[in-house]
């Protein structure tokens, strides 16, 4: 199968028209910007797909209301989409619930393992694979960080998302590994995008030194996390963050995997199914690159100093 299977031509000398396929893309949140940006950043149009001429996009937005997930796979799965793209691990689940057929790639799952979406990251299995940032993985990592960034540091807020199956795992670490370092970790859980002010609120009141949120859907969109910024500022509160996509907006410090690396893996992964490649076959990608991250500016605002030794290893420093 190719990209540009033909149709039967209508008249004598007509131009063949390319197959169009479908991406349908399944989000635990609000949309994600411009498509057009979105489409190019990824990198399909180099790889030889046109929006809007060999191929369309089909989306499915919950607003952050988790419980909608099923009911909108079921809906991209009847529009008879080529293959579903969900982002993170409510909507690929929901996206695995819905179909065992059609093609599954999905981005940005943090522990497709332990969550049950595929048997191995060598060997996917069935109609499923995707790109994973491994970031319960990480969690040891960016507690280590805080404490080294922090000396003083006594108590983290830990922002988790319970309709989030990865978040137990999240939570199972902060309460094995952060008293290990003399840190108590403060579980607030967000039941909704609604509720994140009030959870900064929780986390300060109960005594956060720093707030780690996650990249759940939830947390990291356009509209929540600008909302969360604003409720760490007004209390003092620095953030640290599992990527550096929010460094520049606020956060303090980041540690997480290479984000324009996993879009493009996402990309190439679209391109070998929407070709004819089966998942089963197609190896789960993760980052080869795991990022550090530091905003001075925030950090001379909250009186923090960084270590030398810190700044060092940092991939990314915004002064």
């Amino acid at each position: 199968m190719t990209v540009l299977a033909l149709a039967a031509p209508t008249a004598l000398g007509a131009q063949p028209s390319p197959r169009i396929r479908r991406i349908g893309w399944l989000y635990n949140g609000e949309s994600f910007g411009n498509l057009d940006t979105f489409h190019d950043e990824m990198g399909l149009r180099r790889l030889g797909w046109i929006e809007r001429g060999n191929l369309v996009h089909e989306f499915g937005f919950s607003g952050g209301d988790a419980g909608r997930m099923p009911a909108l796979a079921k809906e991209l799965v009847d529009r008879k989409v080529d293959v579903l793209a969900p982002n993170g691990t409510v909507a690929a689940l929901a996206a695995q619930q819905a179909t065992r057929t059609i093609p599954i790639v999905f981005w940005l799952v943090a522990d497709p393992v332990r969550v049950g979406l595929v048997q191995s990251l060598a060997r996917p299995g069935a109609n499923v694979t995707g790109t994973t940032t491994m970031d319960v993985d990480l969690d040891r990592k960016r507690i280590q960080l805080l404490r080294e960034l922090m000396p003083a540091l006594r108590r983290v807020g830990v922002l988790l998302v319970p309709s989030n199956p990865v978040e137990r795992y999240r939570r199972e670490t902060y309460e094995s590994f952060a008293p290990t370092l003399g840190i108590e970790p403060i579980l607030v859980d967000v039941t909704s995008a609604a509720d994140v002010e009030r959870a900064v609120a929780e986390a300060a009141g109960r005594g956060a030194q720093v707030l780690h949120v996650s990249p759940d859907p939830i947390l990291a969109n356009d509209a929540s996390f600008p909302r969360i910024l604003r409720a760490a500022r007004e209390r003092s509160l620095p953030i640290m963050f599992d990527n550096g996509y929010w460094l520049d907006a606020g956060a303090l410090i980041s540690c997480g995997p290479n984000g324009e690396e996993l879009t493009r893996s996402l990309a190439m992964l679209l391109d070998k199914v929407l070709r004819g490649a089966k998942p089963a076959d197609l190896p789960v990608v993760q980052a080869r690159d795991i990022e550090i991250g530091v905003n001075l500016r925030v950090a001379k605002a909250l009186g923090i100093t960084v270590p030398p030794a810190l700044l060092v290893r940092a991939n990314v420093v915004i002064e």
